[in-house]
């Protein structure tokens, strides 16, 4: 793909699939507002994420349904993973792995590394300042500059990854609950 262009999923633009609007550009103020709203968002996730988590007994952190399902560490440690792995994006280094296998084989290494869930945790934390950090230090002349997207997905301008990570963050949250409910919790949670 082109400079500038966007790769086309189901009819949207990879920028439109992630909540952006390709071709248009921000003002300070608006840069800044996107920034607030996404580090308020990864807080939020990241918050529910370990919640989550401590809530699944000490006994079962390691325990997963099939061999590819990830534990209920390694959904933590993905989640600190990928986070670290957009913060590159947005600084306009690309994710290396070529193809999707690739990429999984590449996280499933790193998830599998993590025994405690305080490990992952902790992880989890440092990653999403770092995220934040990066992320308010972007201008409105940045944010919508292209970042290379992962498995020749194309580009996208650099706002769109403002919503990725939250929103990643949340969908190991619901893979983390669906967990809990295969292990039989009937914790209402309130």
């Amino acid at each position: 793909m082109g400079q500038g262009s966007d790769a086309n999923i189901g009819g949207k633009s990879a920028a439109q699939d992630l909540g952006g609007t390709p071709g248009r550009l921000v003002d300070e103020a608006e840069s800044q507002s996107l920034i607030s709203k996404a580090c308020q968002e990864l807080d939020s996730s990241v918050a529910r994420l370990i919640a989550a988590a401590e809530r699944v007994p000490q006994s079962h952190h390691l325990w997963s349904p099939s061999p590819s399902a990830r534990n209920a560490v390694e959904q933590v440690a993905h989640a600190a993973w990928a986070l670290e792995q957009m913060r590159r994006m947005i600084l306009g280094t690309p994710f290396a792995a070529p193809t999707t296998a690739e990429g999984d084989r590449i996280m499933r290494e790193f998830d599998a590394g993590f025994k405690s869930l305080e490990e992952a945790t902790e992880l989890l934390h440092t990653n999403a300042s770092r995220w934040k950090e990066t992320v308010a230090a972007l201008s409105a002349s940045q944010i919508d500059d292209p970042v290379t997207l992962p498995y020749g997905l194309g580009e996208a301008p650099r706002r769109t990854m403002l919503e990725a990570g939250a929103a990643h963050t949340l969908w190991h949250l619901a893979q983390l609950e669906y967990l809990q409910t295969v292990m039989g919790d009937r914790d209402w949670g309130f």
